[in-house]
C-alpha cells in the first residue's frame, strides 16, 4: 500500500492541465490525499480498486485536481 499527497502549487509548480497516471501494481491500495490547501475531485473514493487499477490525477486549476479511472466505489 502506498499514499500519495498532492502538494499545493506554493510548493511545486504545476503546469496547466497536468496529469500524473498511476497504477496499483500490487496487492496494496493508492490512497490519495491533499497538502494543504488542496482539493481532489471525485465521483469515488480515493483509493484504487485493485491489483492493475489505473487512476489518474488531473490539474483543474491551482490546488484543485480531479481524480478519476478505476477506484473502489463508494
Amino acid at each position: 500500500a502506498v499514499t500519495i499527497t498532492v502538494p499545493p502549487q506554493s510548493s511545486v509548480t504545476w503546469v496547466n492541465d497536468s496529469e500524473i497516471m498511476f497504477e496499483q501494481a500490487g496487492a496494496g491500495q493508492i490512497t490519495f490525499t491533499t497538502g494543504a490547501g488542496v482539493t481532489i475531485n471525485t465521483s469515488e473514493t480515493l483509493l484504487s480498486q485493485k491489483q492493475y487499477s489505473v487512476c489518474a490525477l488531473k490539474r483543474a486549476s491551482s490546488d484543485v485536481w480531479t481524480l478519476f479511472g478505476e477506484r473502489q466505489l463508494l
